[in-house]
């Protein structure tokens, strides 16, 4: 659950309809309206821009497990993450493109041992 400390969020709930906090809800900045993140039952979809780190990297809590709706792409993005046609777990898996054969660039912020598949979540 989402704490607004200091008000400065602003929630609408998509099911109610409503400015309050129910999941599922869009969650933005309340002064400006800035669109931070998605937050549902199960799972958060966030705007990784409204983010910064004090040391510059991405903790792996934050960084992507999954690309969805991937046969939907409007460019390829060769980064190891595993890429889902639909929903993630209930769809076809894709295959990466890129530019080396058989080598897989990094998952979750690990390069990967074995270049055929992607590392496991920590």
């Amino acid at each position: 659950m989402v704490k607004n400390i200091d008000d400065s969020l602003h929630f609408f709930s998509t099911e109610k309809r409503t400015g309050e906090h129910s999941v599922p809800c869009k969650v933005s900045c309340d002064m400006c309206r800035s669109p931070i993140f998605d937050e549902g039952r199960n799972t958060v979809l966030a705007y990784p821009a409204s983010f910064v780190f004090e040391d510059g990297r991405i903790p792996l809590d934050f960084q992507p497990t999954a690309h969805i709706f991937f046969s939907q792409r409007v460019m390829e993005v060769p980064d190891g993450i595993p890429k889902w046609s639909g929903h993630k777990g209930s769809s076809e898996l894709m295959q990466e493109l890129t530019n080396d054969e058989g080598k897989m660039p990094k998952y979750k912020g690990v390069p990967n041992a074995d270049s055929n598949t992607p590392a496991k979540d920590p």
